[in-house]
């Protein structure tokens, strides 16, 4: 038909474009206006578009046929489109309208910078749904479109957070990393290194030295100085030299350092000093002095007999788990430092009391959503950690009348009682888990009744 439009349908995939073709009636029309593709970026199912006269009334042969929920426009100025709306159940359906009349050329997607606030119902919103006027945008669009550049790229977001981190942090992390997946050591020993390195990163920075690259010799000792000067005791300055060597030996390792800085630095040596122990009748009193009233009776007496029957560390204490506890043997199998396991004896008087605990307060304080195999709990159903032993001694130390009085004396007290019984040092040293037999010999120095006794057994003119 000649005087008529027509309307072409290409399908592709499941989502086919639906594209018009507008024919003039006169000569005149035909050549001022072309033919013009108009794309609609719509998704439309496959369905077959009859030709659409201009002005032809609704339902008239010829006419397109359409949903009843959307009937042609009464305009001439506007052609019917049998294309479904966007889906939005949120708000109401609307047809989607093409103008009839069509611009010569080619038609842009992107709206001139002018015309390019960024919401729905803008310009620059229609020129992307493929129409050069404002009123072709549906009803169904959200008002919530992004705004796009006139590059086609979105702004850049800014970045939000916290600042940049210290040049000093990540060889840091680095090194802790190094220490526990190559080294294997404990937690305690990564948190000492942790702390030392990152108070001398401190103290570098407020010095205005830039990294790591710029440790010196001389900037080791000054820190060195100043750690003297805040009253820090011997032992624990020899603990920052033990750790900046190390992570010296690891920055020259890593290539960050031509030559190791703290190569020269001497370990400082520390005063011997005697351990404070306590003796037996001061350890009756500590291991009498929890109360039947107290809700956690039966823990803090398990927990004050397996300190000093077994001469444990606060933290192989805490870890000790039910697995690791043989009661029918009387022995506990402990982790210690650089998790090297040890046996360990266990008298009666713990056992029994670890016995009481297990019957009658573990399953009380056992939470079913807090299953743990440790063994010695807190009132919440979680594991104690070392620093609740500490608050347990410290607190029935205390009721018992005792002052200075910490997890690590019950500890000397059990070494320096066994030597005073006759006990041999190379067992001590192997009950405490001492790597070295000097670290034993120092609670030889202790009991001075067993000296007395060496003196006169062995000395010829006692």
């Amino acid at each position: 038909m000649g005087t008529d439009s027509q309307k072409k349908t290409s399908l592709s995939g499941p989502a086919a474009t639906s594209t018009l073709t507008s024919t003039s009636a006169s000569p005149a029309a035909s050549s001022s206006n072309p033919e013009v593709v108009v794309p609609l970026p719509v998704p439309v199912p496959p369905m077959r578009l009859r030709a659409v006269r201009r002005g032809a009334p609704p339902g008239s042969p010829g006419t397109a046929t359409a949903p009843a929920a959307q009937p042609a426009p009464a305009s001439p100025a506007v052609v019917a489109n049998s294309v479904p709306p966007l889906a939005f159940p949120h708000r109401a359906a609307a047809p989607m309208r093409i103008p009839s009349a069509v611009p010569a050329g080619p038609v842009s997607r992107v709206a001139p910078p002018a015309a390019r606030p960024g919401l729905a119902g803008s310009p620059a919103a229609a020129a992307r749904l493929g129409s050069s006027s404002a009123s072709a945008i549906p009803a169904a669009i959200p008002a919530r479109l992004p705004v796009i550049p006139p590059s086609g790229i979105r702004p850049p977001i800014a970045r939000t957070g916290p600042p940049s981190a210290s040049p000093f942090e990540k060889s840091i992390r680095d090194f802790l990393g190094y220490c526990r997946i190559e080294c294997g050591f404990a937690d305690a020993t990564l948190a000492a290194y942790a702390s030392d390195l990152r108070e001398l990163a401190a103290w570098l920075e407020s010095k205005s030295v830039p990294g790591w690259q710029a440790l010196t010799y001389p900037l080791i000792t000054d820190h060195l100085r100043h750690l003297d000067t805040r009253g820090l005791a011997t032992s624990s300055i020899s603990r920052h030299v033990a750790t900046i060597r190390v992570f010296g030996r690891f920055l020259e390792s890593s290539a960050m350092l031509d030559k190791d800085p703290a190569d020269l630095l001497t370990q400082p040596s520390n005063w011997q000093t005697v351990p404070d122990v306590l003796g037996q009748t001061q350890i009756k009193k500590l291991l009498a002095a929890p109360q039947q009233t107290d809700s956690l009776y039966l823990r803090d007496v398990a927990l004050l007999e397996l300190l000093y029957a077994g001469g444990m560390r606060a933290s192989e204490l805490a870890d000790l788990t039910l697995t690791g506890l043989h009661m029918d043997l009387g022995v506990a199998r402990v982790i210690g430092k650089g998790n090297k396991e040890r046996i360990v004896p266990i008298g009666r008087p713990a056992l029994e009391a670890t016995k009481l605990y297990l019957g009658e307060l573990r399953p009380k304080l056992l939470r079913a959503e807090k299953p743990t195999d440790r063994l010695l709990l807190s009132r919440s159903g979680a594991p104690i950690t070392r620093i609740v032993v500490w608050q347990v001694v410290t607190k029935h130390a205390r009721r018992a009348g005792l002052r200075d009085v910490h997890p690590h004396t019950l500890r000397h007290s059990f070494a320096t009682h066994l030597l005073a019984g006759g006990a041999d040092l190379r067992a001590v040293q192997e009950l405490l888990g001492h790597a070295n037999i000097k670290t034993t010999q120092i609670y030889t120095h202790v009991d001075a009744s067993r000296l007395k006794h060496v003196i006169e057994k062995f000395h010829p003119r006692p």
